[in-house]
């Protein structure tokens, strides 16, 4: 609780509910009501002010300032960018399933490299470049910030044939990423990113 009698009006990802609820006793009734107010001033400031008022030209606007955000996100964390070909296998280790929340759509990425004209065959001829997509973000229920045992497991077999990994997770994740496989990270697994890192490999 320390960070919320510091100023800090939210915590994210919590592992222990139980314990934060009981320790909401050491705050204050006015720093909670202060929270709160903060909170509820945000809402109506920002959410109010675009709801129902966006027409397609302007969501279309919204849409190329944060494609433009996430190009800028995407970088490489290990290695160097070399040239895939116009036909790339995909291959996910989603670290994210299993928990009580739905999870994101995971053929984003597949979707924009075909846009981009790189091919995604089910059934890939040999000598086409492997990429593997890691899915890893934080999640309460995981009770861990790293990969589990289940993920590293995948890794390890795919890794001898891959040409990339794309991260979605924080990028202290490249320690538990073997080998000496280029790593590009970007940060989390929701459609914008998934996009964006489709972008960097068509290019």
């Amino acid at each position: 609780m320390a960070a919320v009698n510091a100023g800090c009006d939210i915590l994210l990802y919590p592992t222990d509910w139980i314990g934060v609820v009981r320790a909401l006793d050491q705050v204050s009734e006015d720093r909670a009501e202060h929270a709160l107010a903060r909170y509820g001033l945000a809402v109506q400031t920002w959410a109010g002010q675009y709801a129902g008022n966006l027409d397609d030209a302007a969501l279309a606007d919204h849409q190329k300032f944060a494609d433009g955000l996430a190009d800028r996100a995407v970088h490489l964390l290990r290695g160097a960018k070399t040239p895939l070909g116009n036909s790339i296998s995909v291959t996910i280790v989603d670290d994210d399933v299993g928990g009580p929340y739905s999870i994101p759509p995971r053929d984003v990425f597949a979707k924009t490299l075909l846009a981009n004209g790189i091919g995604v065959p089910r059934y890939p001829e040999p000598g086409t470049r492997h990429i593997v997509l890691v899915y890893a973000e934080p999640r309460s229920w995981k009770g861990r910030g790293d990969l589990g045992e289940r993920s590293l497991a995948q890794l390890e077999g795919l890794m001898p044939h891959a040409s990339l990994v794309v991260l979605f997770a924080h990028p202290r994740l490249i320690e538990q990423i073997p080998g000496d496989v280029p790593v590009l990270c970007a940060w989390h697994g929701q459609a914008l990113m998934q996009r964006a890192a489709a972008r960097w490999v068509a290019t």
